[in-house]
């Protein structure tokens, strides 16, 4: 049986189409197989850049951080820098002052020196005054001595009136208590007694004038004995306070010569203390 020629065709277009077909499909697997490996290569690249990259960025922070720590440092060095450039020139002022002071001290030492003198000679001439002063003091508190001799025998004889105004204004404070008892026991008697009520109360009216007057009398010689005691006890202070100023004043005119030589020694060796120190210097 004969095959038309145009089946014959058409199967072998059909042949061909399979086929190309085929092997296109093929070679489309294998492009895909090689996309796959293609991407997970790069997928891993990927994957390595990321880590490089975050490795990187680690690495920048740390030395961010690291600069701004040496900044900070650079700023703290400074700083300390310029506090000591500061202290330098302010040793340089004190190095100024000092020389300064140095000097001063030197010329309030040459002046202190001299006044230290003029003193001395001051003391030597007051000295000697006091020496005359002591020798007619001596003869004072022999007079002062023998009045206050006087004036102790004035207050004994004080304190004797005195002991005896206030034993008799005891006796009068007794009398007038034995009064006033007589008193109570008559305006007693009165009160028990109408008729007599004004025979009583005069006389009781008359016995409290007798007593007022009694203890108005015993107050004002009390007021008089304190008032001459007190007098001659400040008469007494008065003379000892002076034969005490005539006594120190003696006591003083030895002394302030002794003293006025141990200053000047003192000042000198003061003196002497400050040249070493300007020579260690």
């Amino acid at each position: 049986m004969a095959v038309p020629r145009s089946s014959l065709v058409l199967s072998l277009i059909l042949s061909v189409t399979i086929y190309l077909s085929y092997h296109s499909s093929s070679k489309l697997k294998e492009d895909a197989i090689i996309a796959t490996r293609e991407t997970q290569r790069l997928e891993e690249i990927n994957a390595a850049a990321h880590a490089d990259l975050s490795e990187n960025k680690q690495q920048l922070a740390s030395e961010r951080a690291a600069t701004e720590r040496q900044r900070a440092r650079a700023n703290q060095l400074a700083e300390r820098l310029q506090t000591v450039q500061d202290g330098a020139n302010a040793c340089d002022e004190e190095k100024e002052q000092l020389k300064a002071l140095i000097h001063e001290l030197r010329t309030e030492l040459a002046t202190t020196k001299k006044a230290g003198d003029d003193a001395v000679d001051s003391a030597t001439k007051q000295a000697n005054q006091l020496s005359e002063v002591q020798r007619k003091s001596v003869a004072d508190a022999a007079a002062a001595d023998e009045a206050l001799a006087a004036s102790r025998a004035e207050t004994l004889e004080a304190r004797t009136k005195l002991k005896a105004a206030q034993d008799q204004a005891s006796e009068w404070k007794e009398s007038a208590e034995r009064c006033a008892a007589e008193v109570q026991s008559a305006a007693a008697a009165a009160r028990e007694k109408p008729d007599e009520k004004d025979d009583v109360q005069g006389d009781v009216a008359e016995e409290e004038k007798t007593e007022e007057a009694g203890e108005k009398e015993v107050e004002e010689e009390e007021e008089d004995s304190e008032e001459e005691e007190a007098s001659d006890s400040q008469e007494q202070s008065d003379e000892d306070e002076e034969a005490d100023e005539t006594a120190a004043e003696g006591a003083a005119g030895d002394d302030a010569e002794e003293s006025q030589k141990q200053e000047n020694a003192e000042e000198e060796e003061e003196t002497e203390e400050t040249e070493d120190a300007t020579s260690s210097e």
